[in-house]
């Protein structure tokens, strides 16, 4: 599984193919899996070599996606079937929608009082702190 610091997303426009794979590539330029996969023209981007901090490129991701499929018409379901393999992706969907994992959302909705609501976040606060480090 891909997560924010290590993915990278491609597509083509010609015939709509779209996928997930790593970044860095480790046989780029030459026998890379995108120059495999897309031998012709293709739009990508790499968030992971984005310098912005993790919940930043969180945001990157599902713009990613946007442009992918509004902009250049990719199959909204090809495309959520390959973001599915971001982790972070899964962690922000809706918990009813097909891959999604639980999330922060999840865990405050079971929470019964406010002192839960407080430990929950301050469990997921230092996690995206220890991530940042």
């Amino acid at each position: 599984m891909f997560t924010v610091d290590n993915y990278m997303v491609a597509w083509s426009r010609k015939d709509g193919k779209i996928k997930v794979g790593p970044w860095p590539d480790p046989n780029w330029p030459d026998t890379g899996w995108v120059e495999k996969e897309f031998p012709h023209e293709v739009v990508y981007t790499a968030g992971a070599c984005d310098k912005r901090l993790p919940k930043d490129r969180v945001l990157l991701l599902f713009l990613n996606l946007h442009v992918a499929i509004i902009r250049d018409k990719i199959d909204p379901f090809a495309a959520h079937k390959e973001f599915l393999q971001i982790k972070e992706y899964r962690e922000h969907l809706s918990t009813d929608t097909p891959g999604a994992t639980i999330s922060i959302y999840d865990e405050l909705s079971r929470c019964n009082d406010c002192n839960e609501i407080e430990i929950v976040l301050s469990e997921w606060n230092k996690a995206i702190v220890d991530k940042e480090q």
